[in-house]
């Protein structure tokens, strides 16, 4: 019988705010967890930001990932922002609306990522690489680090890619990205260049959640209609 997972605690009163700033760039982080939920808040500072929303099956996982991604924000140099007593601004964060789910099924874009990620899947219509599947902050966060993203910044006038990224594409939301370590582990040789480095989006301003793909040409184009028909045409990957 195994041990059930323990909650991690989250500081007292909450997680504050966080903020970076450099020379390029001036942006905000936030975190809250409800129950099993948590609701992230980011953007540029002087701005309402975006909000995104994750559900987990237990309060115990959403806090942990919560955690998780609190501290991986405080190493990338993020740092808590001192409210006007000296003290940590802690901003709450209110839930936007969540159109509901279809369990049954789970092929709509809102269910999809409201469950666990399938790790190891390709599509059909992209079977060359595996995908690897994360919330809209960390498929960005990974497109930030591709060697072809500056020149898509360029001929978009970007400073910051993360934070550049919903300002000129707000209908749009992170899905997957190239899985490299699966890639690595099946199929020997296998090298991460400009030809890997592409992910996906949804638009979810659309009905049906179309699937846009982003290549390393830096060109968004319609990989599936809706989300529907992309999720019906995922099997594991075949080296």
């Amino acid at each position: 019988m195994g041990l059930k997972p323990r909650a991690v605690a989250p500081p007292e009163g909450g997680y504050p705010t966080l903020e970076y700033r450099d020379d390029r760039s001036s942006k905000f982080w936030a975190v809250s967890v409800l129950g099993s939920r948590v609701i992230s808040s980011y953007g540029r500072i002087g701005t309402d930001g975006q909000t995104s929303v994750k559900d987990f099956p237990d309060p115990v996982k959403a806090q942990t990932y919560a955690q998780k991604t609190y501290d991986s924000k405080l190493k990338k140099g993020y740092a808590a922002v001192p409210d006007e007593d000296g003290g940590l601004a802690n901003d709450s964060i209110e839930s936007p609306p969540v159109e509901p789910a279809t369990p049954a099924g789970g092929t709509t874009y809102e269910a999809f990522v409201s469950q666990p990620y399938p790790t190891g899947l390709a599509s059909s219509e992209w079977s060359s690489f595996p995908l690897w599947f994360d919330d809209h902050e960390t498929i960005i966060a990974e497109a930030d680090s591709f060697s072809v993203i500056d020149d898509f910044m360029s001929d978009l006038g970007m400073d910051d890619f993360e934070e550049d990224f919903s300002e000129h594409f707000p209908n749009y939301r992170g899905l997957a990205a190239c899985a490299v370590d699966v890639a690595s582990e099946r199929q020997p040789g296998f090298v991460f260049d400009s030809y890997a480095e592409f992910f996906l989006c949804v638009d979810v301003s659309k009905a049906g959640r179309p699937v846009l793909l982003w290549t390393g040409e830096g060109q968004f184009e319609t990989l599936f209609p809706s989300f529907a028909a992309f999720h019906a045409s995922l099997s594991q990957w075949k080296a």
